[in-house]
């Protein structure tokens, strides 16, 4: 699946206006029609979309339990639900349950993209699942280190005995990496908090210096060299945004990508340009999650779900939101070979 241009499925027996709609978008989204959603959902697990719009009316039970399927198939998938305007009251719970927007009829063009906007950003059509997973992750981050603190200090509390100025030095160097581990959760807390507020315009940033830095940067931090691959479309790109948070996620991204493969050497990190987006592919050996069950496509915070007690939850989470702060898109693939495809999307600067 192209990260670069967004795919819409919709399901409805009369696109006409709603179809006008969504090609008049700015994103120029890939927009399928399909007629029925039960006889088609073959096709449109195939056809892998970011949204499904349901406009054949007011979903029963049974169309909401094939929604439900559909998005435990594909758990990037956000779904938008075409409904009377006068039933939204009734609707609103339902529509939370399975993490959908409603889109009210009759609608504007810019209701469309508002609807859009709701399940498309990170923190609305899952918030509540997203902010568990972000409480999950910062668990992980801290709790671990600070039962490590605690272990040591009992130890200390019950030392004794030759050797034992040596063996509280080592103890408490031990305990000083633990304590700069919440250091850095913390960092991440204050970058995931800037990333989640509304962005202005931000500056423009010369693509390929970003990532040289991004990669010197991790070279210096964790000691593993990252190859860089510059497509020639992609060699004076720029970018639109904040250099902190657009560096920050791109070293957070490769730094659970070494995370996430181990002992295996990255294929190296590629860009290019493909219309007004900019794609970064980044591909990697996983035998670390070689073993579970997970869909062909998802959003890469999930992986933290799969390698638990790892900073790759709140790293992965923090890379996706500000990918989407900044208009892009931020997706994952497992591919039958056991690698793993980590792909963002982001504007190209006028």
């Amino acid at each position: 699946m192209n990260v670069g241009q967004p795919r819409i499925a919709m399901v409805s027996g009369e696109p006409g206006q709603l179809l006008t709609a969504l090609h008049s978008l700015p994103s120029r989204p890939l927009v399928r029609a399909f007629a029925d959603l039960f006889a088609d959902g073959e096709a449109i697990l195939h056809f892998q979309p970011r949204v499904l719009i349901h406009a054949q009316g007011e979903p029963g039970e049974a169309e909401i339990g094939a929604l439900r399927l559909l998005r435990s198939l594909q758990p990037a998938l956000s779904v938008v639900l075409v409904v009377a305007r006068e039933r939204e009251a009734v609707l609103k719970p339902m529509a939370r349950q399975l993490g959908a927007a409603l889109l009210l009829q009759p609608f504007a063009p810019e209701d469309v993209a508002e609807a859009l906007g709701l399940v498309t950003h990170p923190l609305a059509a899952e918030a509540m699942e997203v902010l568990v997973e972000f409480a999950r992750a910062i668990s992980d981050e801290v709790n671990n280190p600070l039962l490590f603190v605690a272990g040591h200090l009992q130890l200390i509390q019950q030392g004794g005995g030759e050797g034992k100025v040596t063996d509280m030095q080592g103890r408490l160097r031990a305990m000083d990496s633990s304590l700069q581990r919440i250091h850095a959760a913390m960092e991440k807390v204050r970058t995931f908090t800037r990333a989640v507020c509304a962005l202005g315009q931000g500056q423009r940033l010369g693509l390929a210096a970003l990532l040289t830095e991004a990669t010197r940067t991790v070279r210096a931090r964790v000691g593993c060299e990252v190859a860089l691959f510059l497509d020639p479309t992609a060699t004076d790109a720029a970018l639109r945004g904040d250099p902190e948070l657009l560096g920050a996620a791109l070293e957070h991204l490769l730094r659970c990508a070494i995370e996430i493969a181990r002992q295996e050497p990255l294929r190296g990190l590629t860009a290019r340009v493909e219309g007004d987006r900019v794609i970064l592919h980044l591909e990697l050996l996983a035998p670390a999650i070689a073993d579970w069950q997970l869909p062909p496509t998802f959003e890469p915070h999930r992986l933290g779900r799969v390698l638990r007690n790892t900073s790759l939850g709140l790293g992965l989470l923090l890379v996706q939101t500000i990918v989407h702060a900044h208009g892009g898109e931020a997706l994952a693939r497992r591919r039958a070979d056991r690698t793993v495809l980590l792909e963002i999307a982001l504007p190209v600067a006028s």
